[in-house]
């Protein structure tokens, strides 16, 4: 066995280095290196800075537009879900009539000289919510029911700035609606009433008692001065003449007391009025219908908005582009549209070559420009490419990148690592089990690298099949010759794609990424999640591979939001039976034959 390192110095048996020597001539063949690119990137002053905004700036209303748009359907669910709830419970409801008398609030006077005091309507409003008034109500109305089951329909509500409350009540029928609001009115107005003609009579039963006890006085001092008389004592007779003036005169104004607290009068000035009676209402006052439907509405746009907000928050998919640098932390390089795949004609699937003037070949040719910009930057020459799980579009993202590549003159070779379910032969119409790279890491037999290369119908590339399936892939990846291949390939190509297997199911992408330190993550914007893509990102950077850039498929369109497409993708599932997964009829025909010698 041999050793090879990245740096070109190897130990190698004489096997080995006549194939080197091969796989160098081959690689002198498929073109110049580009003229002028090193003065290009000297003229390029970070070609791919970016930063991620989205975590430092808050959502602005844009944003917050574009989640509702995003949620719509859900906003209008819970919308015409709580207006249909709150026509339904509004329908079932029983109909309400509410009728209103308005009571002008009047002090009481005991008597005509007396100042009156000013209303407090409170007060007054809780005296008709009171039993007592409840109960004077169910006796001047006749109804036998109690008076706490009265105060269930009642509302009482002052007037601002005004001495008049408004009395309502509401019931099942207009009739009793108008005869309760009128009986609570009237019925105030009376319990005012009996209290003040309970005062006057108190107060005429104090009088009176006053007014015989001057009476009993005056009889006393009458009879002191007729014995005086009878004696002829002046003096003594005069004092209780004196003495009866007074009484006389104190009995004058107890009478004129108790003549002005008459009942009828004190009435008559004060204890209130009815300045509106309650009349029967046309239409019942509950339920109403549109308030109802108003109201069911507005919760259920809010409960839509908020369950919007709540499920983007809690969703943990990749949707924008901020999302997906932030959650890998590397740029998204190219966002390519979704464009379709013709079932029995696979060049529609390389853009560069069959719609060379599509929005997918430009989002290509953005990715190639970035991919330059990288490798001048950082001087890698092996790529990675790579995707969480099967059917995100990473292999088309191979083919297309290393045809863009060799486009613009860069050697390329493109490398078929997937040995469990290789697609890239199906691009170029190689057969599926020809030689290629398994039978290059068993050494079956003396076969050489120049018998692995496919040269398809595009200038400055090459192509090396995966070869027939084997059982033991990761094995093979993980052998010194596969590392010892991709330092050969490194040396005489300016670009080695390497297409591999899906990351999380197999371990082949891992065992790959330890020996190719930079990768490209390819992601289906339709089911990329951060969960998912994070994780793929950690097995990587677990043996020493950096993802370092994103490219994102099946977006809407070109500089929009990345809304997904329906993609067919594939059961990922290795098969040692027969074939490599990849069906007959989806052969490529637009490159027929090989340009390169096997």
């Amino acid at each position: 066995m041999c050793e090879y390192g990245r740096g070109g110095k190897s130990h190698m048996s004489d096997s080995d280095h006549s194939n080197l020597h091969l796989l160098t001539l081959l690689g002198s063949l498929c073109g110049g290196v580009r003229a002028g690119t090193a003065n290009l990137y000297r003229k390029i002053e970070s070609p791919l800075a970016w930063r991620d905004t989205t975590s430092q700036q808050p959502v602005d209303l844009r944003e917050s537009l574009a989640i509702l748009w995003s949620r719509k359907w859900l906003v209008l669910f819970a919308a015409i879900l709580c207006t249909g709830v709150a026509l339904g419970i509004s329908y079932s409801r029983s109909e309400i009539y509410s009728s209103r008398a308005r009571v002008l609030v009047e002090p009481l006077q005991l008597t005509p000289d007396s100042a009156p005091a000013e209303p407090n309507l409170q007060t007054e409003s809780e005296l008709i919510r009171s039993t007592s008034v409840a109960s004077l109500v169910a006796s001047e109305l006749g109804l036998d029911e109690p008076p706490a089951s009265l105060l269930a329909g009642l509302s009482v509500q002052p007037v601002p700035d005004s001495e008049v409350i408004e009395v309502g009540y509401s019931a099942s029928s207009p009739e009793r609606a108008a005869r309760l609001a009128n009986g609570f009115a009237q019925a105030y107005i009376t319990y005012q009433q009996e209290q003040v003609l309970e005062r006057i009579l108190g107060a005429q039963e104090s009088i009176r008692d006053r007014i015989d006890n001057v009476e009993r006085q005056l009889t006393t001092v009458n009879a002191e001065i007729d014995d005086a008389s009878k004696r002829g004592d002046e003096d003594e007779r005069s004092v209780f003449q004196g003495e009866r003036a007074s009484l006389l005169a104190r009995l004058g104004i107890l009478q004129q007391e108790l003549e002005d607290l008459q009942p009828d009068r004190a009435i008559a000035l004060g204890g209130g009025r009815i300045i509106q009676p309650a009349g029967e209402s046309l239409h019942p006052s509950s339920p109403n219908h549109r308030n109802d439907a108003i109201f069911g509405l507005l919760i259920g746009l809010i409960t839509g908005i908020g369950a919007a907000f709540l499920r983007h928050r809690l969703d943990d998919r990749l949707r924008s582009r901020g999302d997906f640098e932030t959650a890998i932390g590397a740029p998204v390089l190219a966002a390519i549209p979704h464009f379709k795949v013709a079932r029995k004609d696979r060049a529609s699937a390389i853009p560069l070559i069959a719609d060379p003037y599509g929005a997918a070949s430009e989002s290509y040719r953005s990715l190639r420009i970035n991919v330059e910009a990288l490798a001048h930057r950082s001087g890698f020459k092996s790529l990675l490419i790579s995707s969480a799980g099967a059917g995100e579009g990473k292999t088309t993202t191979a083919v297309n990148l290393a045809v863009g590549l060799a486009q613009i003159g860069a050697r390329t070779v493109l490398l078929s690592a997937d040995l469990r379910r290789p697609a890239i032969e199906s691009f170029f119409n190689i057969p599926a089990e020809g030689q290629g790279l398994s039978q290059w890491l068993t050494n079956s037999g003396a076969l050489s690298i120049e018998n692995l290369t496919w040269g398809p119908s595009v200038a400055n590339l090459l192509v090396i099949p995966s070869g027939p399936l084997v059982a033991n892939p990761a094995e093979l990846l993980s052998s010194v010759r596969m590392t010892k291949l991709i330092g050969a390939l490194e040396e005489n190509f300016d670009f080695v794609i390497v297409d591999s297997a899906p990351i999380l199911p197999v371990a082949d992408a891992t065992v790959l990424a330890s020996r190719i330190p930079q990768a490209l993550l390819v992601m289906d914007s339709r089911r990329a999640d951060r969960d998912t893509e994070q994780n793929a990102v950690r097995e990587l950077a677990q043996v020493g591979c950096d993802v370092t850039g994103i490219v994102v498929n099946g977006i809407a369109r070109p500089g929009t939001g990345y809304h997904p497409y329906k993609q067919p993708g594939y059961g990922y599932q290795p098969s040692l039976n027969g074939g490599n997964g990849v069906a007959s009829g989806d052969k490529l025909r637009l490159l027929r034959g090989r340009a390169g010698a096997r």
